[in-house]
């Protein structure tokens, strides 16, 4: 089963970048469909991007599917405009829907789903570096995507890894969902 996720409190981590090349996944054989660029996001690349490091694990994690399946990414590295872009828009629907909020509580729900901007290189948003990836599985010989139980950027609790674990979630188990989430885990 999928384990519960913690998060970390506001401040309460650090990431140092490392200096290393990027890497096209699309000329390393990946299958990739660079969302937001080619759902017009002012300033997204058609390419998908990751540092070497990232892309050497997405390798070996490839090498352990079950032979029909494959990975699908949606998104890597992304220029700092483009994250600032998905934090407001966000931000703005997080306000929407708790307009008494303080800005830190704004902040810190906003984070859930989208890396606050940083232009501090000791505490970069980890798509800035190219050391996150947006993906989802897919079947090999037809490219359909398996069932994950939401759209991608779905931004709401169903999004969780574990949402569809039976000792999470009472009201909404369904095992197809449950055993590909496990399979991307």
């Amino acid at each position: 089963p999928i384990p519960a996720t913690t998060f970390p409190k506001i401040g309460e981590y650090s990431l140092n970048p490392i200096n290393e090349p990027f890497i096209s996944l699309q000329d390393e054989g990946f299958i990739c469909y660079s969302y937001y660029y080619m759902n017009g996001v002012a300033g997204a690349i058609p390419t998908c991007y990751a540092r070497k490091t990232v892309v050497d694990m997405l390798t070996r994690a490839r090498q352990n599917l079950p032979p029909d399946l494959d990975f699908k990414i949606w998104d890597a590295y992304r220029p700092i405009h483009v994250q600032e872009r998905l934090w407001s828009l966000q931000r703005s629907k997080v306000y929407f829907e708790h307009p008494q909020a303080s800005e830190k509580e704004l902040d810190f729900l906003t984070s859930f789903f989208v890396s606050k901007p940083s232009y501090d290189e000791t505490k970069p948003s980890l798509h800035n570096t190219g050391g996150a990836l947006d993906l989802t599985l897919i079947k090999k010989d037809t490219y359909e995507e398996l069932n994950m139980g939401t759209t991608f950027d779905d931004f709401s609790h169903r999004a969780w890894t574990n949402h569809f674990e039976p000792d999470y979630s009472e009201h909404e188990i369904d095992e197809e969902i449950c055993t590909n989430r496990r399979i991307l885990y």
